[in-house]
């Protein structure tokens, strides 16, 4: 936790030892981020790490409350999040274009690739170029072929949708919603992969079943099969998507904080009143619905009874 002029409220980093020790051994090094506005009485933003576990699944790694999207901000966050998870080689971010963002990753995490959102950057493009056609190019230009399928911070918008009614809350309560998911998220997934018994998990046998119906469409010429080596189809995939690796990865065990008096403090442990962040009220109802990015279309309801728009069934 950072606090302003040593007594107002800040920042806060949240992190769960578990999610560090997965992300580590067993999970690509393949890192979302992004940010989410606050609803409650004082604003801010909520950071959010993560990365995508062999089953395809959102796997939480970090969380953090800042007061606004700034170089500040994200560069505390990502220091926080160096802190935790060190120079690790390979490491790729993605994220949308924020400028902050692409700074912080370039100042902190020296030796990681940083790749933009292909949705975010598609529709800016659409925006820039004010050309319907120019989107579809785009898509066809960045997948000419098979590479990194986590090309979209999609997973992004999932996890704030998750967090949409705990963004409500005060900070303590949020952070405690955010471990209270982790730890659903654990169990849930830890019973269910000890009941499964194929070698890769259900995506990565979805893959490779849609590989080899994709492979019986080809023509294939007379081969010598005696100059070619036998070879065990499950050995090409990636461990991450081994179905122990999915186990090891959901294998520790995430508890609740518990009451106040049986924790176990530090000696060095002082305790502080920390005071409200400095921020000037302003008039008027708070806003809890976002604006639109560029490219995106509010969602158009409709009368349940006449099935015309601009009504509801009560002013039907």
């Amino acid at each position: 936790m950072e606090l302003e002029e040593d007594k107002y409220f800040k920042y806060a980093f949240m992190t769960l030892c578990c999610c560090i020790r997965g992300f580590s051994s067993c999970i690509r090094l393949v890192l979302v981020i992004d940010g989410a506005h606050l609803k409650g009485k004082y604003k801010g933003i909520i950071f959010t790490a993560f990365s995508v576990d062999g089953n395809n699944q959102i796997y939480p790694i970090a969380f953090g409350i800042v007061d606004k999207e700034s170089d500040a901000s994200w560069s505390w966050f990502l220091e926080g999040l160096k802190h935790f998870i060190g120079e690790v080689d390979g490491l790729l971010f993605v994220s949308d274009r924020h400028v902050s963002i692409t700074k912080s990753i370039r100042e902190v995490f020296l030796e990681a690739v940083h790749g933009i959102c292909m949705h975010h950057l598609s529709m800016n493009m659409k925006d820039k170029f004010k050309n319907d056609d120019m989107q579809g190019m785009f898509i066809l230009a960045a997948k000419p072929k098979l590479r990194y399928d986590q090309m979209t911070s999609n997973n992004a918008e999932s996890m704030n949708a998750v967090l949409s009614h705990a963004r409500a809350l005060p900070v303590t309560a949020l952070l405690e919603q955010a471990r209270d998911l982790v730890q659903r998220w654990f169990y849930e997934r830890r019973t269910y992969t000890s009941s499964r018994e194929t070698i890769l998990t259900d995506y990565g046998e979805t893959n490779m079943r849609a590989v080899e119906n994709l492979s019986r469409t080809y023509s294939i010429t007379p081969i010598d099969l005696h100059e070619l080596e036998n070879v065990n189809r499950y050995s090409l995939c990636s461990s991450a998507y081994n179905l122990q690796t999915l186990i090891n990865v959901y294998a520790e065990h995430v508890y609740p904080l518990g009451d106040e008096e049986d924790w176990v403090l530090p000696d060095n442990f002082v305790h502080r009143n920390i005071e409200l962040p400095k921020i000037v009220q302003r008039v008027g109802r708070r806003q809890t619905v976002r604006i639109p990015s560029a490219g995106e279309t509010r969602q158009v309801h409709k009368c349940s009874r006449c099935g015309n728009t601009g009504d509801n069934r009560k002013t039907c």
